[in-house]
């Protein structure tokens, strides 16, 4: 039944697809307002303007639904907080990932892209555009308090958002906000070290 629905829906036809781009687009809103934590089928129903038994005619589980919204569409962005330290601001980004990472829905979803990003594909694409958003993120406000500092977005993913997947998603310990504060001290020292060594 899951493969008709599939099959049903990725039909091209005018109104399933639109339907389709429309419970998908609610899907997205609602992870922007809410999180993935705060989408049901019934509030997707309700923000697409359609009847809860469309979004169930196209989509199984939650899980599902919002697995494919996000790779269908941008994803929605980790803001940074509205703390005037940049060690402050990196952590308040780092947190926000962390909230997100630890709701089973999203837990599940990341680690299923990850797993099959390696196929190729929207997986992959999804994979690069977030982790690309996350990177730009931190890369734009470390360049406004660090003009001078040196460094690249594989820079930022290994010293910054690297260790909170690793032990978020991997270990599936919790990253305390202590353990945030350190990765963003070792970062920050790491990268006015660099920056310092490369004027001499």
């Amino acid at each position: 039944m899951r493969h008709q629905r599939r099959t049903f829906a990725a039909s091209g036809r005018p109104v399933v697809t639109a339907t389709r781009g429309a419970i998908r687009e609610a899907t997205l809103e609602i992870i922007r307002a809410d999180s993935v934590a705060g989408v049901t089928f019934k509030k997707v129903a309700e923000r697409a303007g359609v009847a809860r038994a469309t979004v169930y005619r196209h989509y199984a589980t939650v899980e599902e639904l919002v697995e494919d919204a996000l790779i269908s569409g941008d994803p929605p962005p980790v803001k940074l907080g509205g703390a005037e330290g940049i060690a402050d601001q990196i952590v308040a980004a780092l947190e926000t990932l962390t909230r997100e990472l630890e709701d089973p829905v999203a837990r599940a979803i990341v680690t299923s892209v990850l797993d099959r990003s390696n196929q190729g594909g929207q997986s992959r694409d999804f994979r690069d555009s977030y982790v690309a958003g996350l990177i730009a993120q931190l890369d734009t406000a470390l360049r406004v308090s660090l003009p001078e500092a040196n460094f690249d977005s594989e820079w930022l993913f290994d010293h910054l958002v690297g260790p909170v997947f690793s032990r978020s998603v991997i270990r599936g310990v919790h990253p305390d906000a202590e353990f945030l504060r350190q990765v963003a001290a070792r970062a920050l020292t790491n990268l006015v070290d660099e920056t310092k060594a490369e004027e001499r």
